[in-house]
């Protein structure tokens, strides 16, 4: 298993990729990590992927985690990847006060295409895709 902190140069919220994880392994760490019960159940045949947030009572520490179980350079893999995204980046942008609306649709996508170049580069350097340059 593989956790990389993603830094976010825009709100700075707390985001996490974790990629290369067995169900066990994952369940684990966030329960030794955040005291946090969570069922990462594998999706039929599809690589599993999920965006998890984890905060204390107050929300005064909100952390987001994107999990990409077995990442590949795949459409499939990059479909997901956005997906979760959008669900943090939303998540993100709401509780800054920031609701989806189409007053607000730029500001969604500029912060989805940012974080999309992030954790694809987190997600390809982790796994061993990313070309390192001669």
């Amino acid at each position: 298993m593989k956790i990389s902190r993603v830094p976010d140069g825009f709100y700075h919220a707390h985001i996490h990729v974790i990629s290369n994880y067995k169900g066990d392994e994952i369940r684990r760490y966030f329960k030794q990590k955040f005291d946090v019960e969570y069922d990462f159940k594998e999706n039929g045949e599809t690589k599993f992927g999920t965006h998890f947030t984890v905060s204390n009572k107050d929300n005064s520490d909100v952390r987001h985690f994107i999990c990409i179980q077995e990442f590949q350079w795949t459409v499939a893999q990059q479909a997901l990847v956005i997906h979760e995204v959008f669900h943090m980046i939303s998540d993100i942008l709401r509780d800054i006060g920031i609701p989806h609306t189409k007053d607000t649709e730029e500001a969604y996508a500029f912060y989805l295409q940012y974080m999309i170049q992030r954790v694809l580069h987190f997600l390809l350097r982790d796994t061993g895709l990313l070309k390192k340059k001669k």
